[in-house]
């Protein structure tokens, strides 16, 4: 899978431009603030019809000054060409976003299902450091990728789940809870068990990823699914609270754990008037040398962490969709040390395309073969 051609648009700071990149390794390199992250952005909305920077919205995406963006594109993918476009309008009268692909308006959902890809920056930081709703994001944003029903799951989850604390703002709630109990446990269900699956994957991928950059440290993943663990379960031990998981692991365990759960948490959900128990609550604990990361590890370490999630990710996607991803690098070579781009460099030995913004010099051992870029003002030129 890889992008052949992709025309911008009035695309963040991008009035124009066309670009024509190598099936495998292309490099961006500019001063910072040139447009180079802006680039790998529209790349990953035209693969996907939105950004990886997962709290941006499609309107940020339009240059200042303008009412649209448009962006434009052929992507090959086992043999075959896809024809892609993705705009977005906004004005006093329109607004709203448009995606044809070979020809044929489509929505979002499609370009998740057909293509997939993975974003590697500094601020992927925030999957360890941040609250746990930007790793329920980083979760979500790439699961989607991977299973089309997860992604129509989580779309029926957040209905139901407005509907449900809209039922308990308005009404009082009884002994036998809402009207949306039932569809809202199978779903969630659904979620939860999906994410588990990841998560264990991630737990033995990651880890191997972790101990080749980091010289041997242990990094740990673990889910806190809050349908089986209460908050009294996350204080216990990591290997206590993997043995109630592991016995309750089963779809219909799980289940049958989420609806004792709501009971449980009934009363409470009466006095706060909302839902108090689902994946929307839910956290993905990270550690290393067995202690959490969020309140240990260092910003070198924290990076580090990312940095293997994501190929964790990677590797994930690539044995669902049984080809490699597109792999964005923005920046990562000037956050991690010579010891840890060398080690880096050493796992891309299998992947696909491979895009890389720097404003060093790139590395010469992915240098050598790459079409490389000079960015300035927002336009690229080949230069290699």
């Amino acid at each position: 899978m890889f992008v052949e051609t992709i025309s911008l648009e009035n695309f963040r700071n991008i009035q124009q431009q066309t670009l024509s990149l190598n099936p495998r390794i292309n490099i961006f390199t500019g001063i910072n603030g040139s447009g180079k992250t802006n680039i790998l952005e529209s790349i990953a909305t035209l693969c996907l019809g939105r950004s990886q920077r997962l709290n941006s919205s499609d309107s940020a995406l339009i240059q200042s000054g303008r009412e649209f963006f448009r962006l434009h594109g052929i992507l090959q993918r086992q043999h075959r060409a896809y024809e892609l476009s993705v705009a977005c309008e906004s004005s006093s009268t329109t607004r709203g976003k448009k995606i044809v692909l070979d020809g044929q308006p489509t929505r979002a959902s499609e370009l998740f299902r057909t293509f997939s890809l993975v974003s590697l920056s500094p601020e992927d930081s925030d999957i360890i450091s941040a609250s746990p709703s930007a790793r329920r994001k980083f979760l979500d944003f790439h699961l989607s990728q991977a299973s089309v029903n997860y992604l129509s799951d989580l779309s029926r989850y957040a209905r139901i789940l407005a509907q449900r604390n809209s039922h308990l703002r308005q009404y009082q709630l009884d002994s036998d809870g809402t009207p949306f109990d039932e569809e809202f446990i199978t779903i969630g269900t659904k979620i939860t068990s999906f994410r588990l699956e990841f998560i264990r994957y991630a737990q033995s991928c990651a880890s191997e990823y972790y101990r080749r950059i980091s010289s041997g440290e242990a990094l740990g993943c673990y889910y806190l699914p809050s349908i089986v663990l209460s908050s009294a379960d996350k204080k216990l031990s990591i290997n206590e609270r993997e043995s109630i998981l592991q016995a309750k692991s089963e779809p219909e365990q799980l289940a049958e754990s989420f609806r004792a759960r709501l009971e449980l948490r009934r009363e409470a959900e009466r006095h706060r008037q909302t839902t108090l128990v689902g994946p929307h609550r839910d956290d993905i604990e990270i550690t290393i040398r067995d202690l959490p990361a969020r309140s240990h590890g260092s910003q070198g370490q924290w990076r580090s962490a990312a940095v293997s999630l994501k190929l964790a990710v990677y590797d994930f996607l690539k044995e669902r969709k049984e080809e490699p991803p597109i792999l964005l690098l923005d920046e990562i070579f000037a956050e991690l040390d010579i010891t840890r781009q060398d080690a880096l460099i050493a796992s891309f030995a299998e992947l696909g395309q491979l895009v890389v913004t720097t404003a060093l010099k790139a590395p010469g051992s992915i240098a050598e073969n790459a079409r490389i870029f000079e960015v300035v003002s927002g336009q690229a030129q080949v230069i290699q």
